[in-house]
């Protein structure tokens, strides 16, 4: 690890964190809440490095406080193998082919900054929300219509009864009279 003009001291290993993990100066302090110019001043050993900043810097890019303070045992927390994203992903019997496109966009979504990261998180959670949502709901205005559009239909088919009701009527009657005519003219 580089550990800029300082070497290996305290605001040196955050140098060197900072550089590892590829970012600017104002990238590393958003992500702990601080200013560009309050990292600028803790790389170059101008302002003391506060406890909260290595605890800070611990929980945002997973680094072992101890190590941050006095440069002992392993740079970075290591997590348990269940937690890895390739054991989550193979638990999910995720297709081999879709593996690598996830892990890319995964890591495409890392390198946003948090503004934009969390604009995607907002859209996919909307999206989400719109994906579980009941698909049956209809608009107070159109269940109206289809209530209207329900009776007139039923209206419609009552009146078809009733026509074809009559039209039997009619037919007999015309039977019967030309029955009785008929027997009138022999």
């Amino acid at each position: 690890m580089d550990y800029g003009k300082l070497g290996d001291c305290l605001a040196g290993r955050l140098y060197a964190i900072r550089k590892e993990l590829k970012l600017s100066q104002e990238e590393f302090g958003s992500k702990i809440g601080i200013t560009r110019s309050a990292i600028c001043n803790y790389e170059n050993g101008t302002r003391p490095i506060s406890e909260q900043v290595i605890l800070a810097v611990g929980r945002e890019f997973s680094v072992r406080p101890e190590w941050l303070r006095d440069g002992s045992g392993e740079v970075f927390v290591t997590k348990p193998e269940g937690d890895s994203l390739d054991t989550l992903l193979k638990s999910r019997d995720i297709p081999t082919d879709d593996l690598e496109t996830i892990k890319s966009v995964i890591g495409a979504f890392l390198e946003l900054k948090k503004p934009s990261r969390d604009a995607v998180v907002e859209f996919v959670r909307k999206c989400a929300e719109k994906m579980n949502a009941p698909t049956t709901a209809v608009p107070a205005s159109e269940v109206d219509i289809l209530a209207e559009l329900k009776s007139l239909k039923e209206q419609n088919q009552e009146l078809r009864t009733r026509l074809e009701a009559i039209e039997k009527e009619d037919a007999e009657a015309e039977r019967e009279r030309l029955t009785k005519a008929k027997k009138k003219a022999f």
